[in-house]
């Protein structure tokens, strides 16, 4: 009763997710990221990163920007938001 929502699927097995103004963004080791809305656990996307792979490290966000690095080294940015 104490859980607002859950999703059973949305976790990944190292990289945690990164709340930022209003979504959580979770990212998968091989490189695909998802928006949840805070609120209501509702998925807003699911994509792949183009020319991602092997993902350990947990996403972080800053100035409207989810920031995703692998284990190459490259770091690629996304645009926050709904899209």
């Amino acid at each position: 009763e104490w859980v607002a929502w859950a999703q059973p699927r949305g976790g990944t097995y190292l990289p945690t997710g990164v709340l930022y103004d209003g979504a959580i963004y979770g990212l998968s080791e091989i490189g695909i990221l998802s928006r949840y809305d805070a609120r209501t656990g509702k998925l807003g996307y699911r994509a792949r990163i183009e020319n991602g792979i092997a993902f350990t490290s947990s996403p972080w966000a800053y100035n409207g920007k989810i920031f995703c690095l692998n284990e190459e080294g490259k770091t690629f940015v996304i645009d926050a938001g709904t899209e």
